[in-house]
């Protein structure tokens, strides 16, 4: 998803492309690839931008239509370990609720049979 108000701010600062690229270290195609939202731009990143552009953090963040999760990988070997950055789509969430909604309608008014037993035991037991 296009970085709109990190373009707009961005060009109402009077910066080009090349000129922010610079003073992020990377080359042009790089950030080119952050404002048109083909790479994620990290907090850090974010936090960067926003003290180069003089703004607060706010005014440039957009939330992705996906969710991102970062799993820190610790697994033993010669490495020390990386991270792992998986994005999950915003459809998937909406499926997912969707079909966990249908399934608690189905089964609304069922209860398990090994629930009610239980119950009925401890009381008995208790007397």
């Amino acid at each position: 998803m296009e970085k709109k108000l990190l373009i707009q701010v961005r060009n109402t600062k009077g910066f080009t492309q090349k000129e922010m690229a610079d003073l992020m270290a990377m080359d042009v195609s790089n950030y080119n690839r952050r404002e048109k939202g083909s790479v994620i731009i990290s907090k850090d990143e974010l936090g960067k931008l926003a003290k180069i552009l003089d703004v607060l953090f706010g005014q440039i963040y957009e939330p992705d239509e996906s969710h991102y999760f970062v799993f820190k990988d610790n697994s033993i070997g010669n490495y020390l370990g990386t991270n792992h950055n998986y994005a999950i789509p915003e459809y998937f969430f909406r499926d997912a609720t969707q079909v966990h909604s249908e399934i608690r309608r189905r089964n609304r008014g069922t209860e398990k049979e090994s629930e009610k037993p239980i119950v009925k035991r401890q009381r008995i037991m208790a007397r």
